[in-house]
């Protein structure tokens, strides 16, 4: 059900912002982050008690000033007030923050899941040879695998592979083979499949060429006993050319990039459009 409404949505998206792929990342990056500022401003307008949160603001604004004075004067109780007084309307204010996230949830649930199956890897260009990996248990080393042919795809250094061990980014061996392929794919607009034949069981994982779109890099398949996944190596997005991911947070780079165009964005637009 989780994978049929992800992939509902990513069509929705396609309907929407199919059309931005033929541009570059970056540019795409920063229409998603502009849309989506403009949508949690507007929908605030809409959804939120602007006279309440106006009032608001002016009176946090006048006990700031209070507060200033009253520490000129030394007068330590009248700030313990003044303080008190301000996180009452602060929570005032809290209160009305929920409404505007919710209307803007579904649009948002698009743009999101969309943005992570279309610009977060860098799609091959057409002519551009693929590799596509296949990972293995460390039993299966040594042995044999070949991929079942398909019209419009040339595997360059032939069909068939010896799974051999795998190597981590450190280039140290690690649990498990691996036989990979590379692919040259003839451009057309409905995904290829890459079938794999393998001790009786034909596994398959999805290839786009249309360069524009990329199919998921990895794949898991948890129903073969000998298979583990696949992967195509493709070139992670960066925006810019230069903004990195942040692991510690799991956090892609195009999600980083994001982030840094939607906060200050939605942060100015607010006052640009007398928005509380």
């Amino acid at each position: 059900m989780l994978d049929a409404l992800h992939q509902g949505l990513v069509w929705f998206g396609d309907l929407l912002f199919g059309g931005l792929l033929r541009l570059p990342r970056d540019i795409v990056l920063v229409f998603l982050a502009l849309l989506t500022s403009l949508v949690l401003t507007i929908v605030r307008r809409w959804t939120t008690p602007q006279d309440l949160l106006r009032r608001c603001q002016e009176d946090k604004a006048r006990l700031k000033q209070l507060v200033k004075e009253a520490r000129r004067r030394g007068d330590r109780a009248s700030v313990q007030r003044i303080r008190a007084t301000a996180a009452q309307i602060g929570m005032i204010a809290m209160k009305a923050e929920g409404k505007p996230l919710l209307a803007s949830l579904p649009i948002i649930a698009v743009l999101a899941v969309w943005a992570f199956s279309r610009i977060g890897w860098l799609p091959p260009a057409p002519g551009e040879p693929m590799e596509v990996r296949f990972y293995f248990p460390e039993s299966e080393i040594g042995r044999i695998a070949f991929l079942l042919p398909e019209p419009g795809l040339t595997a360059e250094s032939g069909w068939v592979q010896r799974i051999q061990p795998s190597y981590g980014p450190d280039g140290h061996t690690v649990d498990g083979g691996m036989a990979s392929w590379r692919i040259l794919a003839e451009p057309r607009s409905t995904p290829y499949r890459v079938r794999l034949r393998y001790r009786g069981q034909i596994l398959e994982r999805p290839l786009i060429a249309d360069g524009r779109r990329y199919a998921t890099p990895t794949v898991f398949f948890s129903d073969a006993a000998a298979v583990i996944g696949s992967e195509l190596a493709l070139r992670e997005y960066r925006p810019f050319g230069v903004i990195p991911g942040w692991p510690a947070l799991a956090l892609a780079p195009w999600i980083v990039g994001y982030l840094i165009i939607v906060l200050p964005l939605s942060l100015a637009l607010k006052p640009l459009l007398r928005i509380y």
